[in-house]
């Protein structure tokens, strides 16, 4: 008799603990969707690079230019990476000027073809895509 109640509490235990281990599934998972909108991630389709502005180039130590080309080009650019773009609309090249020489992270978005230096222009400068 005792074995077989302690064989129904054992069940029992078990099943609270299926319940319970359930739940904090539900919750985690809950937690996850609801909190993906509190993550700010880049989109992916930005083109990030990070530049030395004093490194040789045909730009001055304190610029650096993208030499963007193509069909249906409009583009955003951050020169700096931090959530302001310092130019929208662009249909062409584009020139970031800073206070001071140094390294630098520029995020483009929008629609462009390609970058093109030929083997020329600012190359140099560009330190990591």
């Amino acid at each position: 008799m005792m074995s077989n109640l302690r064989s129904i509490k054992n069940t029992q235990f078990r099943e609270k603990l299926k319940l319970g281990k359930s739940k904090i599934l539900y919750f985690l998972m809950a937690f996850f969707v609801f909190s993906v909108d509190t993550v700010f991630a880049a989109p992916v389709d930005d083109f990030v690079f990070t530049v030395q502005t004093d490194n040789t180039g045909t730009s001055t130590d304190t610029e650096f230019t993208i030499p963007i080309v193509g069909l249906g080009v409009n583009y955003d650019v951050d020169c700096d990476d931090n959530g302001v773009y310092e130019a929208t609309g662009e249909t062409s090249g584009y020139t970031c000027n800073y206070g001071s020489a140094g390294t630098y992270t520029i995020r483009i978005t929008g629609s462009f073809q390609q970058v093109v230096f030929n083997n020329a222009g600012d190359k140099d400068k560009i330190l990591s895509v």
